[in-house]
């Protein structure tokens, strides 16, 4: 976050004897544009650069020289003031403090680590080392070390509103929500147009599932920088959630278009029913990340859903391979390679499906199919009362199940399950029960020839 990167040192004019009086007169000439509109300029570091061609050992006029070269970015010649001032000062923690400080906004936390150490061997209790420290600390998710860091650093300036960011940062990576959100909700009344405390507050009540003050801090953190795409992402992550699919998807257009984001779209587009665009971006995203096994799945539900079975069945497989294991992936490639005739393979995969998902009533229903094909009536019989027991309501289930209490001769049960099948669709199981009973010997013998077996399906063939 710049403007807290950017932290402010001032400049300052350091006395030192050995300075030659011309030296000290560009040095002040340049201390007397400090808080004028000529501040951090080009005249003003001429100043300074004068003083220096007569004094080279001027420390004060390499530092404030550095600082404005800092102040304008040019970090390159900022460095060359900065090492100089150290071979100077070697003792004095100012040049090692704002050499970490250019080194921390270049993202150079390990090179900044350094110096940091070297300045608070000087400064034990130096505020800005402390602070400094804390940063670094973040960055290399040592958390309670660098909230304790930052603790020190508060003690010594408790007045400090970009302590009290990096103190709720740290905080926030230690799960310590609340705590961290009254830091950022402190800082914010302070700095109310932060984009990085705004953006951090919405994550936080987005995890909270506070969705409305959620909104209401990304939205705020949109506006004030609309072209920053993690904000976008979060955003339309918060709007997936609340069910806003289109301004979902606008902002994830806007946002890192990484391969979370592209599947995102890709659910958000198959939600709508918009197959087309849903595949589009399921296939942008496994060419960022081909080796990631839920973006396969989520390709193959999409071409499960259209019924496109063969391009359903080469997701679902390579997802597996790629070691995804959720219950539904496993069901619906049982049930693929079901419909494919590949029996063996559809009890393996159903089998697997009810050991991750022991309550999901199709999982017993489909692995009941296969094991009656593969011959296995005994053990089909327990799956359909399973699925039934966890609360299927299939025609086709009552119906298997009627057949096969059939074949055991349990009337009573097999009647049962008989209306249950008529009841969901009569045009359909009359037709099937009419087809049984041409055969010689029918699953029905059983029960062919009871009245409750005739008075049922005249009761259904009746259109009163």
């Amino acid at each position: 976050m710049n403007s807290l990167v950017a932290v402010f040192l001032g400049l300052a004019l350091v006395q030192q004897p050995a300075v030659e009086p011309e030296a000290l007169e560009w040095f002040r000439r340049g201390e007397d544009l400090i808080g004028t509109s000529d501040a951090y300029s080009s005249r003003q570091a001429r100043y300074f650069e004068r003083a220096l061609r007569i004094s080279p050992d001027f420390g004060a006029a390499r530092y404030n020289l550095a600082l404005i070269y800092l102040h304008r970015e040019e970090h390159s010649r900022a460095l060359d003031q900065l090492d100089a001032l150290i071979r100077l000062e070697p003792e004095n923690p100012r040049g090692f403090l704002l050499r970490a400080e250019l080194f921390l906004r270049e993202g150079k936390f390990s090179i900044a680590q350094g110096d940091v150490e070297k300045a608070l061997q000087l400064a034990p209790d130096d505020g800005t080392a402390l602070e400094y420290q804390g940063r670094i600390l973040l960055q290399q998710e040592k958390y309670d070390d660098a909230l304790k860091a930052i603790e020190r650093a508060r003690r010594q300036a408790p007045e400090s509103p970009e302590l009290g960011f990096f103190y709720a940062l740290a905080l926030q990576n230690l799960g310590r929500i609340e705590e961290a959100l009254e830091h950022y909700r402190a800082f914010l009344r302070l700095y109310p147009d932060d984009v990085d405390a705004h953006f951090l507050a919405g994550t936080l009540f987005r995890q909270r599932s506070e969705r409305e003050k959620a909104l209401e801090h990304l939205t705020r953190a949109e506006k004030l920088d609309p072209g920053d795409p993690r904000i976008a992402s979060e955003l339309a992550l918060l709007l997936l959630d609340m069910g806003d699919l289109e301004e979902a998807e606008r902002r994830m257009r806007r946002g890192d278009l990484d391969a979370a984001t592209l599947a995102n779209l890709g659910i958000i587009a198959k939600k709508q029913n918009r197959i087309v665009d849903a595949e589009f971006y399921f296939r942008r995203a496994l060419r960022l990340d081909s080796s990631n096994a839920l973006l396969w799945a989520h390709l193959g539900d999409l071409f499960y859903q259209a019924k496109q079975q063969k391009s359903a069945l080469t997701a679902y497989e390579k997802a597996v391979a790629l070691g995804i294991e959720d219950g539904a992936t496993l069901q619906h490639l049982g049930s693929l390679y079901a419909n494919d005739d590949q029996n063996e393979k559809a009890a393996e995969f159903l089998r697997k499906a009810i050991e991750k998902d022991p309550d999901d009533p199709l999982g017993h229903f489909h692995l009941g199919v296969v094991l009656e094909r593969l011959a296995y009536p005994e053990e089909a019989l327990e799956h359909y009362l399973e699925a039934v027991d966890k609360g299927a309501t299939e025609g086709r289930l009552h119906y298997r199940l009627a057949v096969l209490f059939g074949r055991q001769s349990e009337s009573e049960k097999a009647l049962h399950h008989l209306e249950q099948a008529l009841r969901a669709d009569a045009e359909r199981y009359l037709a099937e029960v009419d087809r049984e009973l041409l055969k010689i010997h029918s699953d029905f013998d059983s029960i062919r020839y009871t009245a409750p077996f005739n008075e049922l399906l005249d009761k259904h063939r009746s259109p009163f």
